[in-house]
């Protein structure tokens, strides 16, 4: 049975570990959107999650790959002689791409290396344009979120650690060492801010380092091969840099949860799939989703010799229940979970690799959204709201911030729900903000006599244009009971929230276009909607399949005032899935979702 090991203060830390049984979610078949064979070991999405790199190897032969990741198809290829990969990863700026190589073989009188290389490439057509042999065998790469480093984990004689190097001509620019002999480290990972890197190794220790000198912060044990724990050979960072995953290797073998900063143990989770500690292997290849709310943890487990089991598990962090699992059908004579990765380009999808073979899948879990670009607040201009029986208004301040470093346009509206119902009542709205940005905006909202008395919660919601809401915030107001009559649409008025003039924003405003679904939708062969404008204004108008590739220009041309454009969107060269139309004009922009079926 999966179990949590709660270590939550310090002075647990010496405590004896008791095992408390979880809930453990049924595992399900993996509900598979493509697959391919293709010799896969380890796996890493590029940064706009179009693309998944692939490394691995068949006998000695190290096979690196590019594929579409819409459909698994094979965009770039190299196979190379005597020279199998152990990991791999995208350049953050998505045009590069990294190898690590090598493996021991021994033939009964020595050991040897075999293929030691660490390698760079070009993306996606993987033309090499650095190799350096210079190690015993390389055993991880990543790159430092800015693309300004690429560390390796390597073995060299009889020293280990991490060198940074140039990512393009891998120059070395720093070398770390662990301070013991005769171990080797197995994975090593950059915080999204790039100011630190861990490491793990065989010698049981969770490590992390200083990016800038390279001196070592901390030094924890995860455990060893044959005590609790298991030898790490797995680490990742959570997206906001708060906490750091390790999985374990070996016969009773554990993932483990850690505070970032300080190395603290914060929880542990058993790897057994057939709920017995029966000393069968087990390990864990850990990546955090990417809005940080769960743990994925790609798991093998020798139930019984030569009968090994694979499943994914995804652990809520919250309450470190298991929410979904993944079975693998049982496979005689073949491996375990490779890897795992996320990108937030696909918000219900992952990839895993078992036995040389990267799945893309689709699970019931939110694994993208939370990481919002933008945050909103609403905060009512001194609280309690109470309306009095004859109607009348409330003020409320509206706060936006860009988080990120990039300019986000989005639409603001609001709702309220209650004893009578309207969404929108406010907007929808534009707002582009600058990186870094904050908008605050005082708003205005009447509330009519006829309302309805009881408890209302107004909401406001971020969006992206003609998407659904990925931020919101919401207050109460009180209703006294007043007159009854017929409340109308127009009856709830807003005002104040005009990016630009502060003038009325409310949802009787009139509009500067109107898009309408002309269908049908789904489609087949194609499906169309009617735009008319306002005013005189160049529109351009976009289809983007969901991986946010362009697949069509439906207009691009001046509309006339009161003029109706037809938007067509033909389907018969289009592969099933959703499509979102973007519609931009002077006034306007605004956009559609449209689904495509066989």
């Amino acid at each position: 049975m999966f179990a949590r090991i709660p270590l939550r203060a310090a002075s647990a830390l010496a405590a004896a570990f008791i095992l408390v049984p979880l809930a453990l979610a049924q595992p399900v078949p993996p509900d598979v959107v493509w697959e391919t064979s293709i010799s896969s070991r380890s796996l890493d999405f590029s940064p706009d999650g179009s693309q998944l790199l692939s490394g691995g190897s068949f006998f000695l032969t190290g096979r690196l790959a590019v594929l579409d990741a819409a459909d698994g198809s094979t965009i770039g290829q190299r196979d190379i002689s005597q020279s199998p990969i152990n990991d791999v990863a995208f350049a953050p700026d998505g045009q590069a791409v990294a190898s690590a190589h090598g493996t021991i073989q021994c033939d009964g009188q020595s050991c040897f290396p075999v293929g030691p290389a660490y390698r760079s490439w070009t993306a996606p057509n993987l033309q090499q344009t650095s190799v350096r042999t210079d190690v015993r065998f390389a055993t991880s790469v990543d790159y430092a979120p800015d693309g300004q480093e690429l560390a390796v984990g390597f073995l060299f004689e009889n020293e280990t650690g991490v060198r940074l190097v140039d990512p393009v001509s891998l120059d070395l620019e720093m070398e770390v060492l662990v301070p013991t002999t005769r171990t080797v480290v197995s994975d090593v990972a950059y915080s999204p801010d790039g100011s630190v890197f861990a490491t793990v190794d065989d010698e049981g220790m969770l490590r992390a380092w200083d990016a800038e000198t390279g001196l070592q912060r901390y030094a924890v044990t995860h455990g060893s091969y044959l005590g609790e724990g298991g030898e790490p050979i797995s680490v990742a960072f959570s997206p906001d840099g708060a906490l750091l995953a390790t999985g374990g290797f070996g016969d009773e073998a554990l993932a483990r949860l850690w505070d970032a900063d300080t190395g603290a143990l914060l929880d542990s989770y058993e790897l057994e799939l057939d709920g017995v500690m029966d000393g069968g292997r087990e390990s864990a290849r850990v990546a955090f989703t990417p809005n940080g709310r769960y743990l994925a943890l790609g798991i093998n487990d020798d139930v019984d010799p030569g009968l090994p089991e694979a499943a994914v598990r995804f652990v809520e962090i919250a309450t470190s229940e298991i929410v979904y699992a993944i079975a693998e059908p049982f496979m005689p004579n073949q491996s375990g979970i490779g890897d795992v990765a996320f990108t937030p380009a696909l918000n219900d999808r992952f990839a895993y690799t078992r036995s040389g073979t990267v799945k893309l899948v689709e699970v019931p879990l939110d694994l993208a959204s939370g990481s919002a670009p933008l945050t909103v607040s609403a905060e009512p201009v001194g609280p309690p709201v109470v309306v009095p029986p004859s109607g009348g208004s409330f003020d409320f301040v509206v706060t936006l911030v860009n988080v990120t470093d990039e300019s986000q346009t989005v639409e603001v509206r609001s709702r309220v729900e209650g004893p009578v119902g309207r969404d929108p009542v406010l907007g929808p709205v534009a707002f582009t903000l600058p990186p870094g940005q904050t908008v605050t905006r005082t708003v205005t909202q009447q509330v009519p006599a006829p309302a309805p008395a009881g408890v209302y919660t107004y909401t406001v919601e971020v969006a992206p244009p003609g998407g659904e809401s990925f931020a919101s915030d919401a207050f109460t107001v009180t209703k006294e009971a007043g007159a009854r009559r017929p409340l109308t649409a127009d009856a709830w008025r807003a005002t104040g929230l005009d990016a630009a003039t502060g003038a009325s924003a409310s949802a009787e405003a009139p509009q500067a276009y109107a898009l309408v679904e002309a269908g049908p939708n789904p489609f087949r062969t194609g499906t169309a909607f009617n735009l008319t404008v306002a005013d005189a204004q160049i529109v351009r108008a976009d289809a983007y399949d969901a991986l946010g590739r362009h697949v069509a220009t439906l207009l691009d041309q001046t509309v006339a005032a009161g003029a109706t454009a037809r938007l067509g969107l033909d389907g018969a060269a289009l592969p099933s899935g959703v499509y979102l139309l973007r519609v931009v004009g002077e006034t306007f922009t605004t956009s559609r979702r449209v689904t495509r079926v066989d």
